[in-house]
């Protein structure tokens, strides 16, 4: 069988979650005799690093491999506010012909785990002009049908499950953004403009903008012929939104088996050893689990893991919030690591706390945290809230946003030495190659 894997980013200093998934996932398919290739965002100087392999006025792309996977590396020399938001450009399409006819002499599977103006609906077109009737297969790592990629509802911390559309969207955006209550933000979209103004902000176009990212969602959804989610909430979401639940699989993420290694049960060692392992954005939880953190009396009781980048760029409060924290005795920073040496540190944790502000569509960590043998505090929204469900007898949940809810959770935390069973990335991907084999038969 030969398939490509279409993802967000695929470079080897900036792997995130869906990337480490991609990897896995390919690297399973190579291994049971399938021909993969991963076609990827990257940055601007890759051809630079690994060597140009085409260009024309609109993209510029190398070829490398990393870990024995083929990898074609896109990046898109410019990108409109419009586009940003409706995800398309026709002009791209035939970019992306030329691209794929250069290096793949056919395909049988498309597998789109990003939807951006690389690696979704224009490479979907794409593909289906050079290879003819490809199946395409699409995962929702990330809120494909929310154009503030939250999944967030009326500028609340609450999930959201309405059916898209231009007016409540544009509406809900508006809310997000402002201090405007509801019946305001909604009088506020009704007057706005439904064609589009290039010279003027985006607050005067963002009726035309959503009601372009709604649109290309409705193409996405009308080019897959199978989906694969990670929650029963976004299954809820997706067949609310009008897709057949005959096309939808929901698989739970199956870990790398370096984690189970790592769990040796009762963790003996003082302090108790909390960790943070994620992107320290607003969204993430990550201050607010600085300010519970920072209200706790600093003791040799417990420490804090914190595990990723700082971000560049900080409002003042986020910048005191760091420097406060970067005094305490009882909290480490650490720099993103492999998935190694994530197991590892994991292994030593008593607690993961994983306090997302957004519908997160089925955390990784949280799997890995519980295979890893830790326990887990977590916030009551999203995959995290049903994660929690699923895995109650290590999960303690908070109040989302509020950082006394997790202060007292961290307070009142005792580890469980529990061990529960984690799915096995490979029985996970072999799911995916059954639908992948139900689709081409």
């Amino acid at each position: 069988m030969k398939i490509i894997l279409s993802t967000y980013s695929f470079f080897p200093f900036d792997f995130g979650g869906s990337e480490v998934y991609v990897l896995g996932l390919a690297q399973y398919l190579q291994e049971a005799g399938h021909d993969v290739t991963v076609y990827a965002a990257v940055p601007s100087d890759a051809a630079d690093r690994y060597g140009e392999y085409y260009e024309d006025n609109h993209i510029r792309a190398t070829h490398y491999v990393w870990n024995d996977i083929k990898v074609v590396g896109i990046h898109s020399k410019f990108s409109t506010r419009e586009e940003i938001y409706t995800k398309t450009r026709a002009e791209l399409i035939p970019s992306l012909i030329a691209l794929l006819r250069k290096g793949e002499g056919g395909i049988d599977l498309l597998h789109i785990h990003a939807n951006t103006l690389l690696n979704g609906t224009n490479f979907i077109a794409a593909a289906k002009l050079v290879f003819g009737n490809v199946k395409v297969v699409t995962s929702y790592h990330l809120p494909l049908n929310c154009v503030k990629s939250d999944l967030l509802y009326d500028g609340k911390i609450r999930a959201c499950n309405v059916k898209v559309d231009t007016g409540i969207c544009t509406s809900c955006f508006i809310a997000s953004n402002t201090v405007l209550p509801h019946g305001l933000s909604d009088w506020i979209q009704k007057i706005l403009p439904r064609s589009y103004f290039p010279s003027l902000p985006t607050a005067f176009n963002l009726r035309y903008l959503v009601s372009g990212f709604i649109s290309n969602f409705s193409t996405l959804k009308s080019e897959t012929d199978h989906w694969v989610l990670y929650s029963n909430e976004v299954k809820e979401i997706l067949m609310n939104n009008g897709v057949s639940g005959s096309s939808i699989s929901m698989i739970r993420h199956g870990i790398n088996p370096v984690f189970p290694s790592f769990a040796t049960g009762y963790k003996e060692n003082e302090p108790l050893q909390f960790c943070f392992s994620s992107r320290m954005f607003v969204l993430k939880g990550f201050f607010t689990l600085l300010t519970a953190w920072l209200g706790l009396e600093e003791t040799n009781i417990r420490h804090l893991n914190l595990v990723g980048n700082i971000p560049p760029q900080l409002t003042h409060r986020e910048k005191l919030l760091i420097e406060k924290a970067k005094q305490r005795r009882d909290i480490s920073w650490i720099a993103p690591l492999p998935q190694a040496e994530l197991a590892g540190l994991l292994g030593k944790m008593h607690c993961v706390i994983i306090p997302s502000e957004c519908v997160e569509t089925g955390p990784l960590v949280f799997h890995e945290a519980i295979a890893a043998g830790a326990d887990v505090i977590a916030s009551n929204l999203g995959g995290c809230a049903e994660l929690g469900q699923y895995y109650r007898d290590k999960t303690s949940l908070f109040t989302p946003g509020n950082s006394d809810s997790l202060q007292s959770a961290i307070e009142d935390f005792q580890f469980s030495n529990k061990r529960l069973p984690v799915l096995e990335a490979k029985s996970h991907y072999l799911h995916i190659l059954d639908i992948y084999q139900s689709l081409l038969n």
